[in-house]
């Protein structure tokens, strides 16, 4: 792939694709059927300007606003 080109991670998992796009400049997405994989992998974003994390219905979990 080049830089700006947009990765999909069907099987995100611990979101280490998505690390790896963030540090060569690749925009990326990614989803898991398990939420407490992705949740794990969020550690990694945290510190990434534009970072939230999403709310699920019936999670009690703050959501943080879209910026």
């Amino acid at each position: 792939s080049r830089p700006g080109d947009l990765l999909a991670d069907f099987f995100g998992g611990s979101l280490l694709l998505p690390e790896a796009a963030e540090r060569n400049g690749r925009r990326w997405f990614a989803c898991d059927k398990h939420l407490r994989y992705l949740r794990g992998g969020e550690g990694r974003f945290r510190h990434a300007p534009g970072f939230h994390s999403l709310g699920i219905p019936g999670e009690p979990r703050p959501v943080a606003p879209l910026a």
